[in-house]
Formats: C-alpha cells, structure tokens, sequence
C-alpha cells in the first residue's frame, strides 16, 4: 500500500499473528521510518529465527533513533541481548544507553560483551557512562583490568552520579575492585567521600582495612600538625 500509516498498522497486526516474522523482515526495508519501527516493535512478539534476529540486529545502522530504540527493545525482549553490541556505535546516546542497560542484566551478554562496559565509561554523554557503571556493577567480581581502569578513571567525570556508581561497581568485584575505591577519597563531594569509605570497609577485605587505617592516620597526622 502506498500509505505509510496503513503499512504500520498492518505491521502491527502481522505481530499479533503467528508467522508473521518473514513478512515483518522485509518491512523492516520500508522506505518509511515510522514503518520499519513499528516492523521491529512487531518482531518482538515473533519467533524469530537466527538470520531473522540477525536482520532485526542490522537496524543499528539505521539513520532513524525510532527505528534503533525499537529494535533494541524488541532483542531484549526476545532475551537476545547478545546482539546488542551492535548498537554500540549508534549516533543516539540513548540507544547506547538501552543497549548498554540490557546487555547488563542478562547475564550471557554481559559476560560475551563485557568490554563494551569498559569503552562506554568515556562515552560523551553521562546517561551512557552511568549505565555503562551499573553494568560493571552487574559483573562483579567478572570485572578485569580494563573495567578496573576504566571506572577508576571516572573519579575526574563531572557528574557526581557517575562517581557513585563507579565506587559501587569496584566494591562489588571487591577484593581486586576495592583496592581502586582510593582514589575516589579526594572527591570534592563529601558524600561521594563518606560513600566511598563506606564501600570501601563493606568489603570486609585486609587490604581495604589497610587503607582505611591508613586514612586514620593521615587523619590524625593532620590535625596534630594543624
């Protein structure tokens, strides 16, 4: 049909019926935005086979934020996480942020695609590195290095949600985490301070009680000298 909106609807109707994924597939090549986001919300409510997953995963090159969110949604309901390292390129932060969301509750995505973590951590917009921190958080003690780093390198980020979040993540992949929360002792927020040493002697760790000693003494030095 030459409408769009009655190419939509029957998209949304060929989603309410069983077997209506290969007709929804190609949908998703509608000259029309609005028509494509409505065939990936559809597909969400298909059995889809691996090539048609695929097909759904490929709208992360599409030009329109609609599209993408859509898409992304629809693979998280199907409990296909595992594509969404796709959409980690997206244009749109917010479709970085929904990917990064739910790569993070599912376990198998989290654990395929950890790095994708990581690398969000520097992302340009806030949304993205706190989700990206809360997903680090998820990992736990799953967490290497990179993500050790990465989070350890949000004790500069301007937004003091982030911060948090990322003294979070290092005391849950405690012991290795907390020897990292430190660094965030210097925040010029008192309660990302208060908050960071509380984390930090939650971990019940040797080496995390040797820093807190180590802040009572510096602690006391200082008021001596004062």
């Amino acid at each position: 049909d030459e409408e769009p909106e009655v190419r939509r609807a029957a998209c949304a109707a060929l989603g309410r019926v069983k077997g209506g994924a290969r007709d929804l597939v190609l949908a998703l090549k509608d000259a029309e935005a609005g028509v494509r986001a409505e065939a990936a919300t559809a597909l969400g409510g298909q059995a889809l086979a691996v090539g048609q997953l695929t097909s759904l995963a490929s709208m992360a090159k599409d030009v329109d934020q609609e599209v993408q969110m859509a898409a992304v949604k629809s693979l998280a309901t199907l409990n296909q996480a595992t594509y969404l390292d796709q959409f980690m390129l997206s244009d749109f932060p917010t479709v970085v942020r929904a990917a990064v969301m739910e790569m993070g509750r599912c376990p198998l995505a989290r654990q395929e695609h950890s790095s994708c973590f990581s690398t969000a951590l520097s992302h340009e917009d806030a949304s993205v590195r706190l989700a990206a921190a809360q997903a680090c958080g998820e990992l736990g003690l799953q967490c290497q290095e990179a993500h050790f780093t990465a989070l350890t390198m949000r004790r500069y980020d301007p937004q003091v949600k982030v911060r948090r979040a990322a003294v979070q993540a290092l005391g849950r992949a405690a012991p290795a985490g907390g020897t990292r929360i430190p660094a965030f002792f210097k925040d010029k927020e008192d309660s990302l301070r208060h908050f960071a040493a509380e984390t930090l002697g939650s971990t019940g760790d040797e080496a995390a009680a040797a820093c807190c000693a180590q802040l009572l003494t510096e602690g006391v030095a200082g008021t001596v000298k004062s």
